[in-house]
């Protein structure tokens, strides 16, 4: 209570004499000065209440293998010392090697459009001398990708996709939401597969991967002759 009757007292000490003609000019100064005084006691004396020094930053995706003349977003996170997560800062985007260069970039997020070459650069994100950097791959390669579902729409898991040509480089396994990517595809002609099983038909297609390119293939497989059909619907009877 005395600190706080000194915070009001001050104040009155603080104004001048000289300029107090009457009881409004007193109850002005007081507002002003008495405002300033509490002003100096709320902010903070020190650096811990405002966000800590950039220590690092971290570009995601870390690693990337792009198509030739494709283009891919980088995004930027800071970091301080202590792990905690920094956001007022912009930082410089740039590109190191000669794969492509910065098509586009806004605040931590940057678009990343690849050259005609293949080769190996990085994407840098900077601010001050605090960098971050993420390595891309850019290829004249292809991939073909997609999800196999059955006839009746759901996805199949553990199925094998193949390309007949190269069956034992070139293929790839149906996760449990029934998706496949097979990367790495010199550009060309090639005839896509899925062999069959107890209870599943074969299913295949001629696929062209062009350079860089992305080819989709969303097999749908047919149930095997003598294979009853699960019913989707169920009808109650009374």
């Amino acid at each position: 209570m005395g600190s706080l009757w000194y915070k009001i007292q001050n104040p009155i000490k603080q104004c001048p004499k000289s300029q107090l003609n009457n009881f409004w000019d007193l109850f002005n100064c007081l507002i002003v000065t008495f405002t300033l005084s509490w002003l100096l006691v709320i902010l903070p004396t020190s650096c811990g209440e405002f966000p800590s020094e950039l220590a690092s930053i971290i570009v995601s995706p870390s690693s990337s293998t792009i198509g030739v003349n494709k283009t891919a977003q980088f995004s930027a996170l800071g970091k301080d010392s202590g792990g905690n997560i920094v956001t007022d800062f912009t930082p410089t985007w740039k590109v190191e090697g000669n794969v492509g260069s910065i098509y586009s970039s806004s605040g931590c997020y940057a678009v990343f459009q690849a050259g005609w070459v293949e080769g190996s650069g990085y994407v840098i994100a900077s601010y001050g001398s605090v960098e971050g950097k993420a390595r891309v791959t850019v290829t004249t390669k292809g991939w073909l990708k997609g999800t196999v579902k059955d006839a009746n729409g759901a996805k199949v898991s553990g199925m094998l996709v193949y390309l007949k040509e190269n069956p034992t480089s070139l293929r790839d396994l149906t996760n449990t939401d029934g998706q496949y990517e097979i990367s790495n595809i010199p550009p060309g002609t090639y005839e896509a597969r899925i062999d069959a099983t107890d209870y599943y038909q074969e299913a295949s297609k001629e696929v062209t991967i062009g350079s860089g390119e992305t080819e989709p293939w969303d097999p749908v497989l047919q149930l095997q002759p003598g294979i009853p059909t699960i019913p989707t619907t169920t009808l109650f009877v009374p």
